[in-house]
């Protein structure tokens, strides 16, 4: 039959961050995404200042 399997599953070791994801409430899920989303946007903002400092010396 489809779907029934002798076999035992294998679990994986729980990590920090999936015990947090599963665990953590709303609003504790929404702050974490919220710091890794404004981290992100501050490399982001690194990195296109970086390519205009790059692109203004090279037309120099």
């Amino acid at each position: 039959m489809k779907g029934n399997s002798d076999a035992a599953k294998e679990t994986a070791k729980s990590t920090p961050m999936s015990d947090f994801f599963r665990n953590a409430s709303v609003e504790e899920k929404r702050e974490a995404y919220r710091i890794v989303a404004n981290e992100a946007i501050e490399m982001q903002k690194a990195v296109i200042e970086s390519a205009k400092k790059l692109r203004s010396e090279s037309c120099k």
